[in-house]
């Protein structure tokens, strides 16, 4: 799993904001059953860490510009090889959303 800051760096490279425009919050969770095989040791539940992300922006166009780049999977692959060659890509398991407050 990646480290916080460094994640924080992926996303602002990949977002094209700076890092102090981010917010994450963490979640440790038990993820999928590894079975065991003839090589590995009895079956157990790896951990899997989530990270929401939150970008602040109170310029319109950079926050359209946030969107626009949160969808582009090239973006977030160039910033992880730049920030933490060898971490495998995250999954997105929610589309952003754009809010005002």
């Amino acid at each position: 799993s990646i480290a916080a800051d460094v994640m924080k760096n992926v996303v602002a490279a990949a977002s094209q904001v700076e890092p102090s425009a981010i917010t994450l919050s963490s979640i440790r969770r038990l993820g999928t059953v590894q079975w065991p095989t003839a090589s590995s040791p009895p079956g157990r539940r790896l951990a899997v860490l989530e990270y929401k992300v939150t970008i602040t922006s109170d310029i319109l166009a950079t926050a359209q510009s946030v969107m626009l780049n949160s969808q582009n999977e090239t973006r977030l692959q160039v910033a992880i090889s730049e920030h933490a060659p060898g971490a495998p890509l995250p999954v997105v398991t929610q589309a952003p959303q754009c809010g005002a407050s």
